[in-house]
């Protein structure tokens, strides 16, 4: 209702395809609908695709998960014991932080891209496969036990992202950037900080492209950060209102957007 409130077109069901471009700009997004492909001419654009597809359409340089994400099939179930959450499969972190405290429990012995059709089509049917097996398996003790939500596209967690201006790491907790455009946690642990700078969203090949969510450049190790939910917030909130400011991102005036930034709520710095 506010994307409506501010006059907002909202294409629901709709990928973006291809773009079309001259030198170092976007000039047009091509996005297939129902009703076939349309040609939107553009100023500036955000990519919070997730997998960065306009970027790579754009040819912007990307860099890939290189650890691949592992199979998970977690659903929920009402049975005998009540309403249950059923976890099948690890929740994966990068291997740069695995302890010798971290056990793994792979439903099978492979990684996934999520940049590929069929191997997601693959990862989602075994996914619901090793679902069934568990509740087949749950109703030989309880018969009546059904399934109640299931995973709609099974943990694909890190995928693709810009390589941009600058590259943040998970080491550069609590580091002044002066060109922070908010503040973000690790939602996995108490106490570290990080301030995001501006330059992890664009990179200036492509002029008119900024990134948002899990596609800003950032290590492997910090992407398990980065990708969650406030995070996205906050770059995607600083993406917007850079790309009500200006279709060409390096020469933005940061001090103007940091400004604006202000004004909405958004801190900054940590200091």
């Amino acid at each position: 209702q506010l994307l409506l409130d501010a006059g907002v077109e909202i294409l629901y069901g709709a990928s973006v395809v291809a773009v079309t471009k001259k030198e170092d700009r976007i000039e047009h997004v091509i996005v297939e609908t129902k009703s076939g492909r349309t040609a939107y001419a553009v100023g500036s654009v955000v990519d919070a695709t997730g997998d960065c597809d306009v970027a790579v359409q754009a040819g912007m340089q990307t860099e890939v998960f290189q650890q691949g994400n592992v199979l998970a099939a977690w659903y929920y179930s009402l049975g005998q014991s009540g309403y249950k959450h059923n976890m099948l499969g690890c929740a994966d972190i990068p291997d740069s932080q695995k302890g010798k405290e971290h056990k793994e429990n792979h439903l099978v012995n492979r990684r996934f891209s999520g940049l590929d059709g069929d191997e997601i089509s693959e990862l989602t049917q075994l996914s619901h496969a090793s679902t069934l097996g568990n509740i087949i398996k749950k109703r030989e003790t309880d018969p009546d036990l059904i399934p109640v939500t299931i995973a709609t596209t099974p943990q694909l967690r890190m995928t693709r992202r810009i390589a941009g201006e600058y590259t943040l790491d998970d080491c550069e907790m609590h580091k002044y950037f002066e060109d922070s455009i908010g503040m973000v946690s690790d939602w996995r642990k108490r106490g570290p900080v990080y301030e995001v700078p501006f330059r992890t969203l664009y990179s200036k090949e492509i002029k008119n492209l900024i990134v948002a969510g899990r596609c800003t450049s950032v290590t492997d190790a910090m992407w398990d950060i980065m990708r969650v939910i406030p995070c996205c917030a906050v770059t995607g909130e600083a993406a917007g209102v850079a790309a009500a400011m200006t279709d060409d991102f390096s020469s933005l005036d940061v001090v103007e957007l940091q400004e604006k930034l202000k004004k909405n709520g958004v801190v900054l710095h940590e200091s």
